[in-house]
C-alpha cells in the first residue's frame, strides 16, 4: 500500500475504532450487570487499553515501520471492543450478535478475559 493510501485507511480504521469506542461505553453503562467493565472506572481503562492498541498501531503504520504489525494492533484494539456488546443493552440485532461473536472469540485470543 502507498503511504497517502495507507495513510487514508489508517484514518479509516481510527474512525471505526472510535464508533466501537462509543458503542462499548454506552453498552457498559447502559447495562452494568452485563459487562465486562461494571463501573466507570473499569470502563474507562477497557476503553483506554483499546485505545491505546489502535494509537499504537495507527503510529505504526503512520511512519511505515512496520505495517503488517501496525495493522494487527488497530485489528486488536477494534476487537478489545466487541466482547462488550454482548449484552441486552446493545444498540440493535446486528451489534448484540457481533458481540456475540466477539465474546465467543475473547478467550481464545486473550489470555485475561
Amino acid at each position: 500500500m502507498s503511504r497517502p493510501a495507507s495513510r487514508a485507511a489508517v484514518l479509516a480504521a481510527a474512525g471505526v475504532a472510535a464508533v466501537a469506542c462509543v458503542v462499548s461505553a454506552e453498552t457498559a453503562a447502559r447495562a452494568p450487570a452485563y459487562a465486562y467493565a461494571d463501573s466507570g472506572s473499569r470502563i474507562a481503562l477497557e476503553l483506554a487499553v483499546g485505545v491505546g492498541l489502535v494509537a499504537a498501531g495507527s503510529a505504526e503504520v503512520w511512519r511505515a515501520r512496520s505495517a503488517v504489525f501496525g495493522w494487527l494492533l488497530i485489528a486488536a484494539g477494534i476487537a478489545w471492543f466487541l466482547p462488550e456488546w454482548n449484552s441486552p443493552a446493545a444498540a440493535g440485532s446486528i451489534v448484540f450478535t457481533i458481540g456475540l461473536i466477539g465474546y465467543a472469540a475473547a478467550p481464545r485470543f486473550s489470555p485475561m478475559r
